[in-house]
């Protein structure tokens, strides 16, 4: 559904940000939605990057782990998920940047903290503004 929303708003003339649930986890299915997209004349522009640390997640995931305690937050399971993270969907990171489209914002802080770099960054991407990191 994501992926068809986001050709119909791609077809338009003005700049439109869509964000999608399900996003490519690995190089090979970022490439695959590119040449979907391209099929349908439609493209990606940029891609958002929440940077947040190891520790930082680690920190928020002990935290949840207490609070809610569910199976899927043992230290052994996210370890698994930070390893796999690291070597399957990090490499994203490097083929975004290489092709100009990854924005990062700064992950770290409070959720207002993290929404106003958002905000911040969508309204740059509509003016074509260089982003670096935020």
């Amino acid at each position: 559904m994501a992926a068809s929303m986001a050709m119909e708003m791609a077809a338009a003339e003005a700049p439109v940000v869509v964000t999608a649930r399900k996003t490519p986890s690995t190089v090979p299915q970022a490439e695959a939605l590119k040449k979907m997209m391209a099929e349908r004349d439609g493209r990606i522009t940029s891609v958002i990057l929440f940077d947040v640390s190891d520790e930082d997640i680690r920190a928020r995931l002990q935290g949840r782990r207490g609070a809610e305690a569910r199976v899927d937050d043992a230290a052994e399971v996210q370890e698994k998920r930070l390893r796999v993270y690291r070597e399957q969907t990090a490499p994203l990171i490097e083929y975004y940047e290489n092709v100009g489209m990854l924005c990062r914002v700064s992950g770290t802080g409070s959720v207002q903290e993290v929404e106003d770099r958002l905000v911040e960054t969508v309204a740059k991407l509509g003016t074509n503004e260089s982003l670096g990191k935020i």
